[in-house]
């Protein structure tokens, strides 16, 4: 009797939440659904605000964390719309941009603060569970990458999405997904005072890798709405560079960058004959101080 109950105790313990992982689901698109196109949500008419607000400047002065969840998503969903948006002609048309194979000194320092506007979009998301090492990059892929699952949310949803009714405090769960924020304290500013906002939660960060590989073969297009981004995080993570390549790689005829930008993997042809020619070198430079110390 013991053994038995000892059994049932042990069933019990391992099926609890602590030992068993529940994967997120996303439902594919059904033909036979209706889904309701993205201009004719509640929640576009928000987004419009917010991206008229960006067209004015690439470093927006309104915090992306807003006290209402709603207005977090909004915030984060225009701004890193834009982002793309902006980016995006340095991909397809680098011959039009100064610099004939590198881009120059304006150009670079633009860069620079369109780098400062994605460390400020992955702001959103809480990425203190994440490797220190690791956490700038990794934050700025999933923010990427969470774009896409939204997209994909907008574009196949069968209920209204509203931002209405909008908790003040605990966590809110956004609208037919797992995505879930919770609020917390603010950064310290010189400029608002201490309060609560609303981040994406940790659990939702690192849901995000899972969410993207079940959506990612099913990316509504640019001409569905102007402000999806299709092929965001691919073409971030396939190309060489941090955020934008190197003006010569994007200059490359199109077949050579066919054949480089081959994936395997996380990195693609070009990246691992980068590293291998980065490994050959520190191995040469090794080699002759081995010897020099050696004689």
């Amino acid at each position: 009797m013991s053994l038995f109950a000892l059994a049932i105790g042990a069933i019990l313990i391992l099926s609890s939440p602590v030992f068993t992982k529940i994967s997120p689901k996303i439902n594919h698109p059904d033909p036979r659904a209706a889904y309701i196109p993205f201009e004719q949500q509640p929640i576009y008419k928000d987004i419009q605000v917010a991206q008229l607000e960006e067209n004015k400047s690439i470093i927006d002065s309104v915090a992306i964390k807003s006290p209402f969840p709603g207005d977090t998503v909004v915030n984060y969903y225009s701004r890193i719309a834009k982002l793309y948006d902006t980016i995006l002609p340095y991909y397809t048309h680098p011959e039009a941009f100064p610099g004939k194979l590198f881009w120059d000194s304006g150009t670079k320092k633009y860069f620079q603060n369109i780098s400062l506007e994605l460390s400020e979009v992955a702001s959103a998301i809480d990425s203190s569970m994440l490797p220190e090492s690791i956490r700038e990059s990794a934050s700025e892929h999933r923010a990427i990458q969470l774009k896409q699952v939204f997209d994909y949310i907008f574009k196949h949803a069968t209920e209204e999405i509203s931002i209405d009714d909008q908790p003040k405090s605990g966590i809110w769960e956004f609208p037919q997904s797992p995505i879930t924020l919770n609020n917390v304290q603010a950064e310290p500013s010189s400029t608002s005072p201490l309060n609560k906002v609303y981040q994406f939660t940790t659990d939702t960060t690192d849901l995000i890798p899972e969410l993207y590989q079940l959506i990612k073969d099913f990316q509504p297009l640019k001409s569905d709405s102007k402000y999806y981004s299709p092929d965001f995080y691919k073409l971030i993570t396939e190309t060489p560079g941090r955020l934008i390549a190197p003006k010569w790689y994007l200059c490359l005829p199109s077949n050579i960058r066919a054949i480089a930008d081959i994936s395997t993997g996380e990195n693609t042809l070009i990246e691992i004959f980068f590293a291998l020619c980065i490994l050959a070198i520190y191995l040469t430079v090794s080699v002759v101080i081995f010897k020099f110390f050696a004689k």
